[in-house]
């Protein structure tokens, strides 16, 4: 099904299927051209099987899929997850004519394709967004030295003098700049977390692999599907190099993976 299509091809809409594939409206025959090759540049080292989560991270973070199409349409992009046809529709009208005969239609305005996309692959689910990084502007544009991150420290922890009651304790409304573990697709960081918080069916997923490898995965917050995949690339594989090769074709850095391979045969 994936190409250019002159007219849309039925595809089911709805929260119950899944992320791909899905369809795009273009406005000229070198725009659909366009957009086909970037996403293929994109998609192509996740496919066949990514996750929901993974496709989300991929595209919201890609830069390739962040300006595709700025320029071109300044009446924003119509995600249509309920309704027919589903998908990125170019006018608020069409987003309308598709949810017509759906008595729940869904569908959301966003300024960007990029923004578009992340929703339908979540189809309209709010919580399943890739969180959104704000950089707050400081007044001071200078690197910061020592004493910056010991006054930021200062701030956030009180220790108290050594003596019976002596404790730590956290400002209040203050949230700690520690970060306890990342969470990690094969292609990088997704998030951070700043509180204890451990998956043990992952870490038992990863115990396939052996308890190195499990600890070192579990210890860097890899995601559940990045741990099938890696389990999938030990089964076929028969040399390191082989192993990390294809786990490179998913965004993991070689030297990564061949470090991996080594951690996996100490079980």
């Amino acid at each position: 099904m994936a190409g250019i299509h002159r007219t849309c091809p039925y595809i089911p809409s709805g929260r119950s299927t899944p992320p791909l594939p899905l369809s795009i409206e273009c406005t000229s025959a070198d725009e659909a051209n366009l957009v086909m090759q970037a996403l293929r540049n994109v998609l192509d080292p996740i496919l066949p099987e990514p996750s929901t989560r993974e496709l989300a991270s991929v595209l919201s973070t890609s830069p390739l899929i962040q300006n595709l199409l700025n320029d071109e349409n300044q009446e924003g992009f119509y995600a249509v997850v309920v309704g027919c046809p589903p998908g990125v529709h170019r006018t608020e009208q069409g987003a309308i004519q598709a949810g017509a005969s759906f008595s729940w239609p869904k569908w959301k305005r966003t300024d960007t394709l990029c923004d578009a996309l992340v929703y339908m692959v979540v189809k309209g689910n709010e919580a399943q967004l890739p969180p959104v990084v704000i950089q707050v502007p400081t007044a001071c544009p200078r690197e910061p030295d020592i004493d910056d991150l010991n006054d930021l420290f200062e701030s956030v922890v009180h220790v108290e003098p050594p003596g019976p009651s002596a404790h730590v304790t956290n400002s209040p409304g203050r949230a700690s700049p520690i970060i306890y573990t990342h969470v990690r697709s094969l292609r990088g960081i997704i998030e951070s977390r700043y509180v204890y918080s451990i998956d043990a069916a992952t870490h038992t997923r990863a115990l396939t692999l052996g308890t190195p490898a499990a600890r070192y995965l579990t210890a860097h917050g890899y995601m559940r599907e990045a741990i099938d995949r890696i389990i999938r690339a030990r089964n076929r594989a028969s040399s390191d190099h082989e192993f990390a090769l294809c786990l490179s074709q998913h965004g993991l850095a070689v030297a990564e993976g061949l470090y991996l391979w080594h951690l996996i045969q100490l079980r």
